[in-house]
């Protein structure tokens, strides 16, 4: 297992796309799942409040659009493990519903109760 390290400061700092996504390659835990979708969701919802407010910044939507692709993939990583538990009988919703819905019972099961894997509003609380 590859260690992720992702608070070094401001979320992600010092970690690329590329870094989590052979992380994820070979990681296998849920909980370690769990915690890198809530800071990569976080981080790529920062890059999009800060796209929105610099107009056009090539470099920052360059970011953004590689961190949503982790996001994307993560994201997947946890509607798969859902699905499987589907299978064995679990009765989870996975359509129709936003992603936050749809990964809330994986999210809750690892820690994160009422969707507090969202940080503060980066888009009003400006703290970065």
């Amino acid at each position: 297992m590859l260690p992720l390290y992702l608070l070094t400061g401001h979320p992600l700092s010092g970690c690329c796309p590329e870094d989590v996504l052979q992380w994820l390659d070979a990681e296998k835990d849920e909980a370690a799942l769990a915690a890198a979708y809530a800071q990569v969701s976080n981080h790529a919802g920062r890059l999009l409040c800060l796209l929105e407010d610099s107009g056009r910044d090539v470099w920052l939507e360059y970011a953004y659009e590689r961190w949503a692709e982790v996001e994307d993939a993560l994201f997947l990583r946890m509607l798969d493990i859902l699905a499987r538990e589907n299978d064995r009988g679990a009765k989870h919703a996975l359509r129709d519903k936003g992603r936050r819905f749809l990964v809330a019972p994986l999210m809750r099961r690892n820690g994160y109760a009422d969707e507090s894997w969202t940080a503060v509003d980066y888009c009003s609380a400006r703290q970065y």
